[in-house]
C-alpha cells in the first residue's frame, strides 16, 4: 500500500511539472509579443490553476489511503490505555470528517507510534524478564542435580555463590556467610575474594547488611553502594583490615540477601560489583527469588544428606548399621576370593543388657549402648569396619590382620571399659560383652558361613562367661 502511495505521488508530481511548464513558456511567449502590465497577474493565475489541478488529483488518489489511514490510527487508538476521553473524541471526530485535518492526523499518528515504541519496549523488558527467570529455574535445577552428586555443604554454597554471580547481572564477586548458634557469622564461601582472610573476620550477624538496613523490619535483600564507608561505621578495625587484605574493597557496592529455611536465617548470601551505580530494583526482585529458591535447594540437600547418613549410619549410636555392613562386607569378601587375602569377621553382644533397660531405664541403656560403640570405634583401624548389627548386636570386619591381633584388640577393649564404668546415679555400671571371630577360608567358604560360625563361636564365649565366678558389674556408690 505504501508502495503504491508513493508511485501515486510520482506520477502526479510530475504530470504537474509538465503542465505548469507548458502553462509558463506559454505565458512567457505571450507576453513577450504582447507588453501587457496583467502578464503577471496570468502568469499567477496560470500558477494557480495548475496547483488546484494537482491537489485535486492528489486528493482524489490519496483519499483511499488516508482513509486507511484514518481507520487505522482509531482501531489502534482503541487498544491504547494511555489516551484519555478527550483523545478518543478527538481522533473519532478527525476520521469522521469529509475534510481531512492532516495536522491533527499527523500529532495523534506520532502519538500512537511512540505510545507503541513504549509498548514494544515494554513487551522486550517483559520478555528479557522471562527469559532470566527461566535461566534462573534451569539454575535450581542444575543445584537440585547437583546436591545428589555432592554431601559437602560447603561445595554446594560455593556453587550457588557462582551461580548467583552468572544470575545477577553486574555482579563480579562474592560471598557467602553462615551463623552459628550464638549469632556469630562465618565466611564459607567466597568468589574473586580471599576465603582465608575473610574466615579471619569475627563479627556478629546483628552487623551484616540486612541486619542494619532493614532496621529491625522484614529481612529483605538490599543494595549497599558504599560498603567501604558501611564497613568503617561498623565494623571493628581488625576486621576491616581482613576484609581490605581479601580484596573485597575492589568492590564498592553490594547486593546482600538472607537465605531463609523454615524461618530461620540459615546465612547471608552477597554479590558486589566494582561499579556503585550496580544493581536496582529489578535486581532486588530477582535476588530475593534467587535466595528463596536456594532456600529449597540447601533444604534439599540436608534431606538428602539425612536420608543418606540414616541409609548408612545407625541413628542411634552414629556407626554403621547393618544394610551398609552387609554391603561392604560382600565386596570386602568378594576381593578376598579375586586376590586370596585375609578377612575376619567378630561379632559382640551385650551381657545382660535388658536387665540394663530393666533396672535403670531405657535411655541408660542407650548410654550403654553408644559408649560401647565409642569405645570399640576408636580402637580399630580405619579400614576395619563396625556396625550395630540389631538390638544390642555389633558386628567388625577385620581386613588382612589374623585372630592373635583381633583377640588382643579385643582384650584391650575388655580392660578399657572395665576402666571406664558408667555412672547411673549413685551406681557404677561396667559393661561386659561376649564375642566370637570367624575367618575365611578357616570359618567358612561363603560369607553366610563365616557369619554362621562367628555365631557359634560367639555363644561359646557367653557360656564361658556364664561360668566365671561372676563379678559384680553394679558398684553402689551411696
Amino acid at each position: 500500500m505504501i508502495n503504491d502511495n508513493i508511485t501515486v505521488f510520482k506520477n502526479s508530481f510530475l504530470m504537474t511539472y509538465i503542465v505548469l511548464t507548458i502553462v509558463i513558456l506559454f505565458s512567457t511567449l505571450v507576453t513577450s509579443f504582447i507588453n501587457f502590465p496583467f502578464s503577471i497577474l496570468i502568469q499567477l493565475v496560470s500558477i494557480i490553476t495548475v496547483m488546484t489541478i494537482f491537489f485535486l488529483i492528489i486528493g482524489k488518489r490519496l483519499k483511499p489511503s488516508l482513509k486507511i489511514f484514518q481507520t487505522t490510527i482509531k482501531k489502534v487508538s482503541e487498544n491504547d490505555p494511555s489516551l484519555d476521553d478527550s483523545d478518543i473524541r478527538m481522533i473519532n471526530s478527525i476520521s469522521d470528517h469529509t475534510f481531512f485535518n492532516p495536522k491533527m492526523l499527523i500529532k495523534y499518528a506520532n502519538i500512537l507510534l511512540l505510545n507503541q515504541n513504549t509498548f514494544l519496549e515494554t513487551i522486550r523488558n517483559d520478555r528479557d524478564y522471562i527469559n532470566r527467570y527461566k535461566n534462573l529455574q534451569n539454575t535450581v535445577i542444575h543445584l537440585n542435580h547437583y546436591i545428589v552428586s555432592s554431601n559437602n555443604i560447603e561445595t554446594l554454597l560455593e556453587e550457588i555463590l557462582k551461580t548467583a554471580i552468572i544470575t545477577i547481572s553486574d555482579s563480579k564477586a562474592g560471598s557467602v556467610m553462615i551463623p552459628d548458634h550464638e549469632g556469630n557469622v562465618k565466611y564459607v564461601a567466597a568468589v574473586n575474594m580471599d576465603l582465608k582472610k575473610l574466615k579471619k573476620t569475627r563479627m556478629n550477624i546483628q552487623d551484616t547488611y540486612i541486619y542494619k538496613l532493614s532496621r529491625g523490619k522484614e529481612l529483605k535483600p538490599v543494595i549497599v553502594r558504599n560498603k567501604i564507608k558501611f564497613n568503617e561505621n561498623f565494623h571493628t578495625l581488625e576486621n576491616n583490615r581482613f576484609i581490605e587484605e581479601s580484596g573485597a574493597n575492589a568492590y564498592p557496592c553490594a547486593l546482600s540477601s538472607p537465605i531463609i529455611i523454615d524461618n530461620i536465617v540459615y546465612g547471608v548470601l552477597s554479590l558486589d560489583s566494582s561499579s556503585a551505580d550496580a544493581f536496582d530494583q529489578e535486581d532486588l526482585r530477582m535476588m530475593e527469588y534467587f535466595t528463596s529458591e536456594m532456600a529449597i535447594v540447601i533444604k534439599n540437600s540436608r534431606l538428602i544428606k539425612k536420608a543418606v547418613q540414616l541409609s548408612k549410619f545407625d541413628s542411634l549410636t552414629n556407626v554403621h548399621n547393618r544394610y551398609f555392613f552387609e554391603e561392604i562386607a560382600r565386596l570386602a569378601f568378594e576381593e578376598v576370593l579375586r586376590y586370596k587375602g585375609q578377612l575376619h569377621i567378630a561379632l559382640f553382644d551385650l551381657d545382660n543388657f535388658k536387665s540394663v533397660n530393666d533396672t535403670y531405664g531405657h535411655s541408660e541403656g542407650d548410654m550403654v549402648l553408644k559408649n560401647f560403640s565409642s569405645v570399640i570405634s576408636s580402637s580399630i583401624r580405619g579400614s576395619d569396619v563396625f556396625a550395630r548389627f540389631g538390638g544390642d548386636e555389633f558386628i567388625a570386619l577385620f581386613r588382612n590382620s589374623n585372630t592373635d591381633n583381633i583377640e588382643k584388640k579385643i582384650t584391650a577393649i575388655r580392660k578399657k571399659l572395665e576402666d571406664s564404668p558408667l555412672i547411673f546415679g549413685n551406681t557404677k555400671y561396667r559393661i561386659k560383652f561376649s564375642y566370637g571371630i570367624s575367618s575365611f577360608p578357616e570359618g567358612g567358604k561363603t560369607l553366610e558361613d563365616i557369619l554362621k560360625t562367628a555365631d557359634k563361636n560367639m555363644y561359646k564365649n557367653k557360656e564361658l562367661n556364664k561360668m566365671e565366678i561372676p563379678n559384680e558389674s553394679d558398684i553402689d556408690l551411696s
